[in-house]
This record gives C-alpha cells, sequence and structure tokens, in this order.
C-alpha cells in the first residue's frame, strides 16, 4: 500500500495546481474519479498511520489536506473569493510540528500550486496577484 501513495500524492499535487475545478462547480466530469481517488489516498494514508507503528504519516497527511483544501478553494471560487484559503494558515501552523524542511516544503507547496491555479485561470488579473502576493507573505512569514 506505501507503494500507492508517493505517486498518488505527486499526482493530486500536480493536479490541484492545473485547476481543474474552477468554476466548474460540481458539474465537472472529472468530479467523481478525482473525488474517489483522493477518497482512496486518504484513507490508505489514515489506515496506515494508524495500525502501523513503525513510522508517521503525518506529512503525507498534511499534504492531502492541502489538496483537499484546493480542491475546495477550487470550486469556491478561487483565492480571492472564497472562505477556505483561510484554512491554509491552520496547515501551516500543524507544518510547523514538522522538522523544519518538510515545514518549509509544505508552505512552499501551498504557494506553488495556488500560483499554478492563477496562472493558469487568470495570468492577467493584477487583483488577484496582489491577493495572492499578501497571502503568500502572511503564510510564509
Amino acid at each position: 500500500m506505501k507503494k500507492i501513495i508517493l505517486p498518488g500524492l505527486v499526482l493530486y499535487t500536480l493536479f490541484s495546481g492545473l485547476g481543474l475545478f474552477l468554476g466548474a462547480r460540481l458539474s465537472s466530469p472529472l468530479l467523481l474519479p478525482w473525488s474517489a481517488g483522493y477518497l482512496f489516498l486518504l484513507v490508505t494514508v489514515l489506515y496506515l498511520s494508524l495500525f502501523n507503528k513503525n513510522s508517521s504519516l503525518m506529512f503525507e497527511f498534511l499534504i492531502l489536506c492541502i489538496v483537499g483544501l484546493n480542491f475546495l478553494t477550487q470550486l469556491t471560487g478561487g483565492l480571492g473569493s472564497s472562505p477556505f484559503p483561510a484554512l491554509y494558515f491552520l496547515i501551516a501552523t500543524a507544518a510547523t510540528f514538522q522538522p523544519r524542511l518538510l515545514a518549509y516544503a509544505l508552505v512552499v507547496m501551498i504557494l506553488g500550486i495556488e500560483g499554478g491555479n492563477l496562472i493558469i485561470s487568470q495570468p492577467d488579473a493584477v487583483h488577484r496577484w496582489q491577493i495572492y502576493a499578501v497571502f503568500a507573505v502572511s503564510v510564509s512569514g
């Protein structure tokens, strides 16, 4: 099962940055397969975290939290119009309990995914980039 987790996390992180669900609401044909795969990864990570005493999968769980939160942000309108980006601060706070390099990697992942969504959806919207800049400074501080 552990062989599935890393490729799945990489795949879902890359798909999150593509902005597949921006403005689609619940009518996207990719919604059902994406949700099924995400739930499978989430249940697998939770199962291995609970019943495997040798290793902790907290980093992987935080990545799944970032991807899930990005999914909710995309469904509700993006970084500037959604109430969910404030929850990224909770994930960044939880990341501080990881080793320092992993915490930085999680913050860079948050900023990379949201930046990718912004580039794909509205690269010329200046007000969205200003919101993103303020968000980036505050979450990385």
